[in-house]
């Protein structure tokens, strides 16, 4: 009678190799989470300045005047005036002539979010980024000499990381 013999490998060797597959996987996954999160934050910056130049065509169209939403530029009110950049906002529409489509948010719910800050006179704005994702490396906005309306909307509404100022 012969004996039959299978090659086969040990249950000790299938787990090794199981394990090993399982780490490299966790790495590259790791890897691939923080890529997102900076192209994410890189984007964030590329569509503040986007907005920013939209800004300067609708100002260079408008007696150098930016967008002052709801009921227009009031003359001497240097004042500092807020707008989130949704769809919804008044300052989408007036700038998907410009730019289009508008840049938005994708992840607003976390707290991620683009505001208008201008003051009422239409002479100074800025598009505001209120937090990165890859930490404060990013982030331009420090206590020093800050735009005006950079400044208020910090003092009035809280959380900014970036800004563009026109």
């Amino acid at each position: 009678m012969t004996k039959l013999t299978a090659k086969a490998f040990t249950l000790v060797e299938l787990l090794v190799v199981i394990t090993i597959i399982m780490i490299l996987t966790t790495f590259v996954s790791l890897n691939l989470t923080s890529a997102k999160k900076t192209a994410r934050d890189n984007k964030r910056i590329s569509d503040a300045q986007l907005l920013a130049s939209a800004l300067d065509q609708y100002a260079a169209s408008n007696a150098r005047l930016y967008l002052c939403p709801g009921g227009g530029c009031i003359a001497d009110d240097s004042t500092s005036q807020f707008v989130e950049i949704t769809p919804a906002s008044t300052i989408y529409g007036s700038l998907s002539t410009y730019i289009n489509p508008v840049p938005t948010e994708v992840l607003t719910t976390q707290g991620y979010k683009y505001f208008y800050a201008y003051r009422k006179d239409g002479r100074k704005a800025s598009i505001i980024i209120t937090k990165f994702e890859t930490g404060n490396k990013l982030c331009n906005i420090t206590n020093g000499n800050l735009p005006k309306e950079v400044s208020d909307y910090r003092d009035q509404l809280g959380t900014a990381c970036y800004y563009v100022s026109r």
